[in-house]
């Protein structure tokens, strides 16, 4: 009774919220400032230090991989340490590490620098949010999604920001400037604000009570301590799509690095083709800030249907539509941008739904590291797809069978992981 009249006495305002907008802040910088404009620095850093394209995008490759490796390692290091700590020292060598770039002239300095971006993204930024949200929220679905829409918008408004500073002052200014903004945003809401869970505060979920209230359970039968663990789900049938699941949704996260390409192939001029890769990002951004609205009015399983089928339509769209119609493309690939969320939000939601919150982050991060680590190795194979038939039309049929495919597993993982609640009694 005294933890219930304690929770009653408690502010109105949840540190919940806090944690909340300082992610999205966090997640604004890390992926919308630092990671995703990567490819803009293609062109610059190639022509000014003589290097081939394939050459430079390789530490794209070798960043997303060593950080794919690296994230299975996050959901178990966190619960352990000082988060406050932690996620300070890891944005301060984030941002060193953008700075230190400014400076390079060597091929190996970028491919060692890549490395260490992968480590660091690893354990403190691709699956930050994935973890620590859904310990201070009793339902986080929208929360999450709002939370990682801030990288499409931040990529939104950072790209021509830092388009301007390389043509303004070079490529070099535009690594320090990265380096310097995200250094003092990220590590402020490290030390001023992030913690890995409510009971560091002596706190408990946002929305706990009402859900306990709703369901008439005791708090230690609640929704964020139901499920299975780590051994247990592993002997499960259903872990085995689940891993699948999370395979085969990485190639989503891949198609950011060939959009522009791509548009361009169709016979649009560099500034309309510009555009359309710019209503990707707007769709990436509207359709993570909008899955966990459209989660809790459909489901889990039809929201991830839905949003897969969308970009299982726009495939066929860019084999269908050749000429370069800009209100066609732009459906087209707001749609494609849209059905990221499924690899960046929406496998968050899927695992939580099949395995519960008992071992969650433990569960969750080597699953999601599969989906890093795909979309970063698959991004060379379309390259070569194309190099090899000179049309990235065969690659857009391969992606709509994924798609079915997924569409497929998903179906089954729900339906699976329904019955296996069933019958072994748990309610999530």
């Amino acid at each position: 009774m005294s933890t219930l009249a304690e929770n009653r006495a408690q502010p109105k305002f949840h540190w919940a919220w806090a944690i909340f907008f300082g992610l999205c802040i966090y997640n604004f910088c890390s992926y919308g400032l630092v990671l995703s404009p990567t490819g803009q620095f293609l062109r610059p850093i190639c022509e000014d230090l003589g290097f081939t394209n394939a050459q430079f995008s390789l530490m794209t490759t070798i960043r997303g991989v060593t950080g794919g490796l690296i994230t299975s390692m996050a959901g178990r290091i966190l619960p352990k340490v000082n988060c406050k700590i932690y996620f300070t020292i890891v944005s301060i060598a984030f941002g060193g590490l953008s700075i230190l770039q400014s400076t390079f002239t060597q091929l190996w300095q970028f491919y060692v620098a890549g490395f260490f971006f992968g480590v660091l993204a690893g354990i403190g930024i691709y699956a930050t949010l994935q973890l620590i949200i859904p310990q201070w929220f009793a339902k986080p679905e929208r929360f999450l999604g709002i939370a990682v829409s801030t990288t499409g918008i931040g990529a939104a408004i950072f790209s021509p920001i830092l388009g301007g500073i390389m043509e303004s002052s070079g490529w070099r200014s535009a690594y320090l400037f990265q380096g310097v903004l995200s250094m003092i945003a990220m590590g402020g809401v490290s030390l001023f604000i992030l913690r890995y869970n409510p009971a560091e505060m002596g706190l408990r979920p946002y929305g706990v009570e009402k859900l306990e209230a709703k369901q008439a359970e005791q708090a230690d039968v609640a929704n964020e301590l139901v499920g299975y663990t780590q051994k247990e789900i592993a002997r499960k049938p259903v872990f085995i799509l689940l891993i699948l699941v999370s395979l085969f949704s990485g190639t989503l996260s891949a198609l950011f690095a060939h959009i522009p390409a791509a548009i361009s192939e169709k016979g649009f001029g560099l500034l309309l083709a510009g555009g359309v890769s710019g209503i990707y990002q707007l769709g990436t951004g509207i359709g993570q800030f909008g899955i966990g609205f459209v989660n809790s009015k459909l489901g889990t399983r039809n929201t991830t249907v839905i949003y897969l089928g969308m970009v299982f339509l726009a495939c066929i769209g860019m084999v269908v539509v050749n000429a370069p119609i800009f209100l066609a493309f732009a459906v087209i690939v707001f749609f494609i941008g849209a059905g990221r969320a499924v690899s960046s939000v929406q496998i968050s939601n899927i695992v939580r739904s099949v395995v519960g919150m008992k071992e969650y982050g433990k569960i969750f991060s080597p699953i999601y590291m599969l989906a890093i680590v795909c979309a970063s190795v698959v991004i060379t194979p379309i390259g070569m797809l194309y190099d090899a038939t000179q049309s990235y039309d065969t690659f857009w049929l391969i992606l709509a069978g994924v798609m079915a495919v997924l569409i497929a597993m998903v179906i089954a993982t729900m339906s699976i992981a329904k019955k296996m609640h069933q019958k072994d009694n748990i309610s999530l």
